[in-house]
This record gives C-alpha cells, sequence and structure tokens, in this order.
C-alpha cells in the first residue's frame, strides 16, 4: 500500500495516482478531455503503469476529474457523436456517465463516478488524488465471535441520537441530548425523557461526542450532567478546531480525551473498543463510530455523506443511521424562492435520495440489524407552525419496511425511550405502552427564547460599525456575492433593519442598494438569532440547520464557497467587541434552572 498523503492537515488519508503539469493544463480544452497520464512510482509497484482520466474543465476553468474505468465491469469510456457533449460511453456495455454530475444515466439512479481530489502546487503542477483503501479497523481485529451472554452487549434508545452501549459492565453514552432546543430555537425534543436518565449519563464509564453541533454537543444537558459528576471521561474527535475541547472544559468537565482517526481505543475494564473515522464529505465536522467487543461491531453513521469514503466493515451486527434528510433550512426555509408545492417536492425528493444512500450503506456494510436514530425532533417552536408544515420527513417504521422488502436478511428496530436490544441474543425490547405516550406534551420554550432575545441589548451590534467589525473578523472576501441581511422580529412580521455586504474585493463594503447583474443572496432572519451568532462567533451551520431565517437567492445556486467558509472556517477565537465583557448577553446554552434565576434578577 502507498504511503498516505494528506492536504493541508485534511484527516483523510488520499494516495497519489499521478501528476498533471501546467503545461498539459493550459492545453485542456473546455468542457471533455480524455488523458493519459504516466502512474505514480507507488501506483506501478503493483498495477498499471498508465492511469486513464477523464477531465470536464467547465467555462470558469475549474475541473471535475474522475477516472476513465466503469464502475460496471471496468471498460473505458469514449464520447459518441450523437450525444451530449458531457456523455460519455462505456465501450463493454454501453453504460452512460454524465462528466459534469459524475451520474450514471444508462441505467439511471444506479451509480456515481467518485471524483478524484486536485491537490494543486506553486508552480501550477496539480498532483491527483484519490482516498487510500483505509480499513484500520483490520488492525488486531477478532477472528471469531466469542459465545455472548444474555444483556452482555446491549444498545439502549435514550433520545434523538442519544444511545448508550453496555459491554458488560462497560457503559458508553454517544451524544447526549436531554432538554432544551437545538440550532437556536428551531429544534424541539420529540420524546419525553426519565428524569433519571441524567444520573445513569453521569456515571457511565464515559461520553463520545460525535460532532461540534448542539444536537450533539448539547450544552444544557451537558451542564445538567457535570454537576453530577465532573470527572466523567468525555470522548471527542480530534479535530482542527480547539473549540470543542475549550466549550466542555469550560462547564467544567476534567477528564476530556481527544481521539484521533482510525486508532482503537479501549477501555480498561473488558475487551469493548471504539474508533472514529472521517466523513470524506465534511471531514472537519462529521465522524463514524465503530464500537468492538468479542469479534462483535456496532456501526454508528451518525449524520455522515461519505463515512470513511465509503470503506465500512462489513458484515457488522448493527448498523446504526439517520433515517431522514430533512434536517436544515433546504427547502423548508426557501418560501421566498419557491411555492408551497415546490417546497414539499423538493422535500420528498430529497428524502427518497437519501433512502437511495441508505440502501448503498447497507450494501457496503451487510448488518443483521438497522437502527435509525438521529431524526427525533420537532419543529414545534412558537411562528414555527409553517415549517412544522413544510420540513417533511420519513417515517423511521416506513424506512424499516422499505428496507426489508430490499433486503429480506435485514432485522430492524425503531427505537423508543429506555427501549433495548440485545446484539447477543438479537431481541429487541417492544414497547410497554402505546407509541403516542412516549412523546413530549410541551416544552420550556420562553425561558430559552429569552435567552435570544437579550442579544438584542447587546450595544455594539446596535450600529452598523458593529456589523462591520463582525464581518471583518471573518476574514471572508474575493467572493462575487452581494449578501441582504434583513432583521425581523421574532414572528418575521416586521423588519427591525437591513444591509448589504458586498465580498467581491478584499475587505468586504457596505452598498446602499444592490449593484445591477451581481449575485445576490437574501436572509430573511430573526433579529435575535442573528445577533446571538454574531456575538460568540458561531458557526453558521447554527443557522442553516436551524428554522429562523428565510433564503432566497438570484440566480438559483447554492453558493458553495461562502456557504461552506461561514459553516466551517471561521476564525477560530470568536470577535473582540470593544465592549466590557461583563455586559455580553448570558449565552442561550443555560440549563433551565439558570435562566429563570437570571430573569427574576432582570425583572
Amino acid at each position: 500500500m502507498s504511503s498516505p498523503y494528506y492536504i493541508s492537515s485534511n484527516p483523510i488519508p488520499y494516495q497519489i495516482l499521478c501528476h498533471l503539469s501546467s503545461t498539459i493544463i493550459e492545453k485542456l480544452n473546455i468542457g471533455l478531455n480524455f488523458i493519459d497520464i504516466p502512474a505514480s512510482y507507488e501506483q506501478t509497484k503493483h498495477r498499471s503503469q498508465i492511469i486513464r482520466l477523464i477531465i470536464y474543465q467547465n467555462q470558469d476553468k475549474t475541473l471535475i476529474i474522475c477516472r476513465n474505468l466503469c464502475r460496471h465491469a471496468g471498460g473505458n469510456f469514449v464520447h459518441d457523436i450523437e450525444d451530449l457533449p458531457e456523455i460519455v460511453r462505456c465501450t463493454y456495455h454501453g453504460w452512460k456517465l454524465n462528466v459534469k454530475t459524475l451520474e450514471y444515466t444508462k441505467p439511471a439512479d444506479c451509480l456515481k463516478q467518485k471524483q478524484l481530489t486536485i491537490d494543486k502546487k506553486d508552480n501550477g503542477e496539480l498532483i491527483i488524488l484519490e482516498p487510500l483503501l483505509y480499513e484500520p479497523w483490520t488492525i488486531d481485529s477478532e477472528e471469531k465471535k466469542q459465545d455472548l451472554k444474555p444483556n452482555e452487549l446491549t444498545i439502549s434508545y435514550i433520545n434523538h441520537s442519544c444511545i448508550e452501549i453496555q459491554a458488560d459492565s462497560m457503559r458508553l453514552i454517544i451524544d447526549p441530548w436531554l432538554i432544551g432546543p437545538c440550532y437556536d430555537r428551531s429544534w424541539w425534543l420529540l420524546h419525553e425523557i426519565n428524569e433519571n436518565c441524567f444520573n445513569r449519563i453521569a456515571n457511565a464509564n464515559g461520553i463520545f461526542i460525535s460532532k461540534y453541533s448542539s444536537d450533539h454537543l448539547n450544552i444544557p444537558t451537558l451542564e445538567r450532567i457535570v454537576n453530577i459528576n465532573p470527572n466523567i471521561c468525555i470522548y471527542i474527535p480530534k479535530i482542527m478546531t480547539n473549540s470543542f475541547k475549550n466549550i466542555i472544559k469550560k462547564l467544567g468537565f476534567i477528564n476530556i480525551v481527544e481521539i484521533s482517526f482510525g486508532i482503537w481505543q479501549t477501555f480498561e475494564i473488558n475487551q469493548s473498543r471504539f474508533m472514529i473515522l472521517p466523513d470524506h464529505k465534511h471531514p472537519y465536522h462529521d465522524t463514524v463510530f465503530l464500537f468492538e467487543y468479542k469479534g462483535y461491531r456496532i456501526l454508528n453513521l451518525i449524520d455522515c455523506v461519505s463515512p470513511n469514503g465509503e470503506y465500512l466493515p462489513y458484515a457488522v451486527d448493527v448498523l446504526l443511521t439517520n433515517f431522514t434528510s430533512n434536517r436544515n433550512a433546504f427547502p423548508s426555509c426557501f418560501i421566498d424562492q419557491f411555492e408551497e408545492e415546490k417546497i414539499l417536492e423538493i422535500a420528498k425528493t430529497k428524502d427518497e435520495n437519501f433512502i437511495k444512500k441508505l440502501i448503498k450503506f447497507i450494501q457496503l456494510s451487510n448488518p443483521a440489524l438497522w437502527i435509525p436514530i438521529g431524526g427525533y425532533f420537532i419543529e414545534k417552536g412558537p411562528d414555527d407552525d409553517q415549517i412544522l408544515r413544510f420540513n417533511w420527513k420519513n417515517n423511521p417504521s416506513n424506512v424499516a419496511d422499505r428496507l426489508k422488502s430490499r433486503f429480506p436478511f435485514l432485522k430492524t428496530w425503531c427505537p423508543f425511550p429506555e427501549g433495548t436490544y440485545d446484539v447477543g441474543t438479537k431481541i429487541a425490547d417492544e414497547p410497554s405502552k402505546p407509541l403516542d405516550n412516549y412523546l413530549k406534551k410541551s416544552w420550556d420554550f420562553q425561558s430559552y427564547i429569552y435567552q435570544l432575545d437579550q442579544s438584542m441589548m447587546f450595544e455594539p451590534l446596535k450600529t452598523i460599525e458593529g456589523i462591520q467589525q463582525y464581518f471583518q473578523w471573518t476574514l471572508f472576501n474575493n467572493y462575487d456575492l452581494i449578501l441582504h441581511i434583513i432583521e425581523t422580529t421574532n414572528d418575521f412580521s416586521q423588519i427591525i433593519r437591513q444591509y448589504y455586504i458586498d465580498f467581491l474585493n478584499k475587505n468586504p463594503v457596505y452598498p446602499d442598494c444592490i449593484p445591477d447583474n451581481r449575485p445576490y443572496l437574501r436572509i430573511r432572519i430573526r433579529a435575535s438569532v442573528l445577533r446571538h451568532l454574531f456575538i460568540y462567533g458561531s458557526s453558521w451551520n447554527e443557522m442553516f440547520n436551524g428554522f429562523s431565517a428565510r433564503y432566497f437567492a438570484k440566480p438559483n445556486i447554492y453558493h458553495k464557497i461562502f456557504w461552506n467558509y461561514f459553516k466551517y472556517n471561521l476564525p477560530l477565537d470568536p470577535p473582540q467587541w470593544n465592549h466590557s465583557n461583563k455586559d455580553i448577553p448570558i449565552d442561550l446554552l443555560q440549563t433551565f434552572e439558570q435562566c429563570d434565576i437570571n430573569s427574576k434578577t432582570i425583572d
């Protein structure tokens, strides 16, 4: 195997396929190009000495590169003159590929060609990379499963994405969210919890927090837990941002362990261990969780889109995934862009595509059992009735039925609070009461919304100078976009103020109106939510995963560079406001008790 190649501290290991010189790149045509290039030295040890590529060059000179190798039977592609310019045909069996989208069109909806990664060097040369076949779970793996006693290895559902894995006397909790909202005031828990859950979690052997998002890193829940047991071991991914670890330290947890990708993390008390793997779509945001005990494996894909580059352990005993994709602003918050029928059509298509992706994950991991987690929330906040209607989500039972019809060998279990699946006996608990009786009937909206509303008292953001200070802090520039922000009341009925930001040049400017013929993005957003996000320098993922904004783009495109930057690449340190720290509003992410104390003090 070739030595891993890494890009700018990216955790994904790559292998070098070949090099494209600046001379070759300059000779590329706009549109379709077939290139045969000598392989890198490492590739020539065991493989063909020629790498065949398809390169599609867009008008803006950006490149889409894939192997000239059909995924069906390994044939090479050619272009037929009667086909569209971006369509190529395999010479073996006639399969057709759209090289702009990398989707196979004949047969349709079957596969997608893997896009190769490009690393550009200072001399203009391009290094062409593909993910290394990365199977670290094979290191010191159990060759044979050992016998399990009843209840020796179990999975219990607590709420949303929160589960407990018990292996003999070891208990590990994953992603506890038990109280409060997520993504400002947008997501509210669907299921009621038993108050004993806090003690149950606090006295486990450890807690694994998979990602830096509020339905996984949930501050109100963690504040309750740290008050019970500040010494509990908190496992987090070792990723680029220090914010993850700093937040947990500030809460008061003492024992924090950062985990690197692809390395087994063991427990002293028994044979259980776990490792994490990167998501190739969002390597700094999403992680895969793999647990092993006596040869049995539990695989949790959490929110991954491309888990470990789709190299997964095969024949796992349990696979846990989401059951719906409609868990962010698109399309439900694009009511300024689309008609209602179109929004619902997009939402259903999006979830249908998600099921196709889920089918692929099952093919890759061949699990004995599938458990749906991660979508058990409700859009119940004040003034969010429209979102509740638009944010159509798959029903986990319906998804389970579809999967069983596609995979007759597959067993499924739709969990409920405190329900347990025994991996050894393959027996799952049945609900002891009607499923509706597990649902929450009321939520504490006002104490959390009150904290958001305090952001309106923050003096620096009452002026345009404060807005300018924020966007200077972001360091985002040299992108052709006019951002139009409209701050509104919580019910969107009144405009508080609006302004424009132009990112075209080195420093953002603030025009009085929309310049002609420029890409334009409008965000109508609750002012309290936006200012809270600005104050703390939070990721715009908190905005886009929530439902407190309404979006409109002209032309109707997704500004990937803009959104990826504001979601994943903002500066690590928050803005240094020209204001006394003691006057910064109390953070939303507090416990109910603290919120109640603060509101009484101000009154």
